[in-house]
């Protein structure tokens, strides 16, 4: 299982609308293409400053998704709510509610 971390800082008063747009696309897009699960969190004194925490089958599966089309054009789209653009990490899952990640 492969974890990727990202940090998105929403315009002012666009923080609403980068989780309605996040919400509804990771629920539609990344859902059939292997993407397992995800969270997002606002900072509590900066709402503004969001993380999106995604869980995929694999690094590949998200590698392969992030050379869509689909995933271009919502880029496209949820840059106009940002301030900056997004910034994201990979890692593979190590351990987590239920133990230990399966080996890859």
């Amino acid at each position: 299982m492969q974890l990727i971390i990202v940090k998105l800082t929403a315009m002012p008063g666009k923080a609403d609308a980068v989780i309605a747009a996040l919400s509804e696309f990771m629920e539609t897009g990344p859902a059939t293409n292997g993407l397992l699960g995800y969270s997002m969190g606002s900072e509590d004194n900066a709402p503004e400053n969001l993380i999106v925490c995604e869980q995929w089958q694999s690094a590949e599966a998200n590698d392969a998704f992030v050379k869509t089309a689909l995933f271009a054009d919502f880029i496209g789209v949820l840059m106009r709510l940002l301030s900056s653009p997004p910034a994201s990490g990979s890692y593979k899952a190590v351990a987590g509610v239920g133990g230990r990640a399966p080996a890859a």
